[in-house]
């Protein structure tokens, strides 16, 4: 999976404070929460940098008990790993850092992980220029890691340190120093024994020599070698498991046929070290007469496993590294033969950090598949070998990782529920939803003035219709995960059905439907005094909401997406149950139902203005339907009219209608709030500062390929907050400046259609949850950034710069 920085700013207040209470070290309950890790030292290896020399810093970060954090290497591909930047100073360059391995433990609430815990020391190569100018310098960096206990993780933290060095001359001394902190088992946190010290010199051993003929009896034979001379503590290495298959025979591949024995590779526990899971070659498809295609090794096959080796490996100890690997082997009439496991064996030598170590059987790590002649000389075999890529992360592998996933990490689930529900709440101010609270106000109102009870019941079937429609939604994306998040709103008829009836209700709004139209125009206009019509506005207005909540609604989605399935389903519903809450209470409380205008032009002209908005909300549903008459612009320009017209009939309305000058200055000021923001907005919508490229895998590829920054901008036209981004934030003068100034490729991957082939790269490819989504590929990278939901502009500008740094790229 590709890592990635992750910046998630959603709408929700409930949300947004939640996780400013968590970076302020706040818990849920209020409290200060306890420092969980913090710096307690850092060190040279030396007593002074000398120019032309080499030299080591290292930081150290003490995690407190009961805690732990991911280790540099997590088990699986989407926790954040623990990494670190560094910024040198002048004259000094700094290497990969030197990470300690994980140890693997088992966690009843989060699975089997690879963490660090007490003490962890990291250290970073450093290397002084020849023409380094002497005096005091700061070599700064920062740790980056995702703390968890037993239960929970919490936010992802970034921890600063700094190292005191002085750059000496060349004829002054510099004295080892800082031992502790640089002996084989510090990195453990392990002080290191009298013998680890003591250890002497190491002679290379790379394992066994590959390359020998198959014995022309043996239908498949198995050696190994290193890809070193010697083992180094502390340092990755590489371990190749070869399987030469003789000709006229042929092996299942790792992903065989159905019914067919796979080729694996299994590896015994070595002391000193830790095997990562295999990278098996891919199998090529042959025909077989009476079998059919499978998928095959032929000749050789090459299985590449990582090798972690602890930074406490004792020097000069031998390590073995032995397993077995199983295979099938058949010929090529179709007959196959009894599985067999032919086992393996390597001897290597662990030597210390600063002996040489050669390169060994260099050709077997080369990335693969290449074709060439059989290890017995016999011309087209195939000599299949895996390259290994080993999980590299940014200091934010927050995209991916399942805390940054869950804004709500480390709060109970009491409190997880009650800002679902405030969530829910929230859901009534966004623009597309807006329009209905007085429309359901004033048909409280016309109920309550007969009975209080019919006029509850009725609130009560109208939130249970909202809650209908969060229990569909709940079941389609979290439980049964067959739709992705908005993806319903790029199905055309869903699209045309909510066109139709938003117009419809506009139309009511204007009095339309008081003359006497079939009963069955009715059904696209809910009415307020039928348990039927208010379940159906019930499952309306929660359908109008979801294009303008991403923001409020994906980190209730990211958190339901981490609990059991009827959790996960409880809690979108309680989303739901927040939604429903005001007009359930506006419909118990007549009394304020009865302060509304009773009939009369006031009470008319709220109704007209609300169908004038309404109108506007029709026309942005159909967008896609509009675009193919008149161009985007034209559609915006024409949300535009529909507001500025509902302004000025409110004031002409209320000229007309109002005694005194008060009406008609309250409904230009409001007219004017109306007209100076529908106005911006379709300004800055319609500006085209960019030429876009439509995304395709291809246009993506070609772009990496000549190694430029890609923006890919993930978007809809029925998505409002889309619309915010592009238009405020994409299209500032400011974020225009740093574009050319990057050379930044702009992509725009519209998913407005179901079909769109940006749906893929979301969903498989980043594993998002929906749109906005903003993401950033840079070839200094080694994961793309992503941007989702709401975000600043100096939230990317922060990306850009990110990305344009090769120091984002250093591991």
């Amino acid at each position: 999976m590709a890592t990635a920085l992750t910046r998630r700013r959603p709408l929700a207040v409930a949300i947004l404070f939640a996780v400013t209470l968590a970076s302020l070290g706040i818990g849920p309950s209020g409290t200060k929460s306890p420092k969980r890790a913090e710096v307690t030292a850092t060190g040279l290896s030396v007593t002074a940098l000398k120019p032309g020399a080499s030299a080591e810093a290292a930081v150290v970060l003490e995690i407190k008990p009961g805690y732990h954090s991911q280790s540099a290497e997590p088990l699986e591909k989407n926790l954040i790993a623990f990494t670190v930047t560094v910024e040198p100073p002048a004259g000094v360059t700094a290497g990969k850092p030197v990470f300690p391995a994980g140890h693997v433990k088992e966690y009843p609430l989060l699975g089997k992980l690879s963490v660090y815990d007490g003490r962890v020391v990291v250290r970073v190569p450093l290397q002084v220029a020849a023409d380094a100018k002497p005096g005091d310098v700061t070599i700064a960096g920062t740790l980056n890691y995702q703390i968890c206990d037993d239960k929970t993780c919490f936010p992802p933290t970034s921890t600063p340190f700094t190292v005191a060095a002085k750059i000496v001359g060349p004829a002054d001394d510099a004295k080892p120093a800082n031992a502790e902190l640089f002996a084989p088992a510090a990195a453990d946190g392990q002080p290191a024994t009298d013998e680890k010290k003591s250890a002497g010199a190491t002679k290379p051993a790379g394992g066994t020599k590959v390359g020998k003929p198959i014995d022309p009896k043996a239908r498949a034979s198995v050696d190994a070698a290193l890809d070193a001379s010697a083992l180094r503590p502390g340092r990755p290495a590489r371990l190749a498991v070869v399987v030469d298959v003789a000709a006229g025979f042929h092996a299942q591949s790792n992903v065989p046929g159905e019914k067919s024995i796979p080729t694996t590779v299994d590896l015994k526990p070595a002391a000193g070290v830790a095997f990562g899971p295999p990278a098996y070659p891919p199998g090529r498809d042959e025909a077989y007469v009476g079998v059919g295609t499978l998928s095959v090794y032929t000749g050789r096959a090459v299985v590449v496993v990582p090798v972690d080796v602890k930074p406490d490996a004792a020097v000069g100890s031998t390590v073995t590294l032995a397993g077995t690997v199983t295979v099938q082997i058949c010929d090529d009439k179709g007959v196959c033969y009894p599985p067999l496991k032919l086992p393996f064996e390597v001897a290597a030598t662990v030597a210390a950090a600063d002996d040489p170590v050669a390169a060994n059987e260099p050709e077997l790590f080369a990335a693969g598949p290449t074709v060439g002649p059989t290890p017995g000389g016999e011309a087209g075999g195939t000599v299949a070998t895996a390259a290994v890529v080993r999980p590299v992360t940014s200091p934010a592998a927050d995209a991916s990782a399942r805390a940054e996933r869950n804004p709500l990490a480390g709060y109970s689930l009491p409190a997880v529920f009650g800002i679902a529900f405030l969530v829910g709440i929230l859901f009534n101010v966004v623009p597309c939803v807006l329009p209905v609270l007085p429309l359901k106000a004033v048909g409280f109102y016309e109920t309550a003035q007969h009975d209080r009870l019919r006029s509850l019941s009725f609130g009560a079937v109208f939130g249970l219709g909202v809650m209908f429609a969060f229990a569909v939604l709940g079941l389609l994306v979290v439980v049964l995960k067959v739709v992705a998040w908005g993806e319903l709103y790029s199905n055309p008829y869903f699209k045309s059905v909510m066109v139709v009836i938003l117009s419809a209700m506009a139309l009511n709004m204007f009095g339309l439907f008081t003359v006497n139209l079939p009963t069955r125009a009715y059904m696209f206009s809910p009415r307020h005094d039928t348990y039927f019509g208010n379940f159906l506005f019930g499952i309306l207005t929660a359908a109008l909401s979801t294009p303008c909540t991403f923001g409020l609604f994906v980190g209730v989605l990211l958190c339901a997406a981490t609990l059991p399935a009827i959790g996960g389903l409880a809690l979108v519903v309680t989303v739901g149950l927040g939604m429903a809450s005001p007009y359930v209470a506006l419909s118990a409380t007549p009394e304020l139902a009865r302060k509304f205008p009773r009939t009369g032009p006031w009470a008319e002209l709220v109704k007209q203005l609300m169908g004038f908005m309404l109108l506007a909300v029709a026309v942005f549903f159909a967008n896609d339907f509009l675009q193919r008459a008149v161009s985007e612009a034209a559609v915006w320009w024409l949300i535009f009219v529909v507001i500025a017209a509902g302004a000025a009939f409110l004031v002409a309305r209320s000229v007309q209608y109002g005694k005194t000058a008060t009406a008609p200055i309250v409904a230009v000021t409001i007219a004017v709030l109306m007209v100076g923001t529908a106005l911006a907005g379709a300004w800055r919508l319609t500006a085209k500062p960019y030429q876009w490229q439509a995304y395709t895998p291809a246009a993506l590829a070609e772009a990496q390929a000549r190694n430029q920054i890609v923006l890919v901008e993930f978007t809809a036209s029925w998505c409002t907050n889309c619309h915010y981004l592009e238009g405020f934030v994409l299209n500032a003068k400011g974020v225009q400046q740093v574009v050319r100034d990057h050379d930044v490729r702009m992509v725009k991957a519209d998913l407005s259609d179901t079909a769109a082939p940006g749906w893929d790269l979301l969903k498989n490819g980043l594993q998002a949850e929906g749109v906005p989504l903003t993401v950033i590929y840079s070839p200094n990278l080694p994961a793309p950034i992503q941007l989702v939901g709401i975000y600043s502009q100096d939230d990317l500008r922060a990306a850009f710069a990110q990305a344009a740094s090769p120091r984002t790229a250093m591991r």
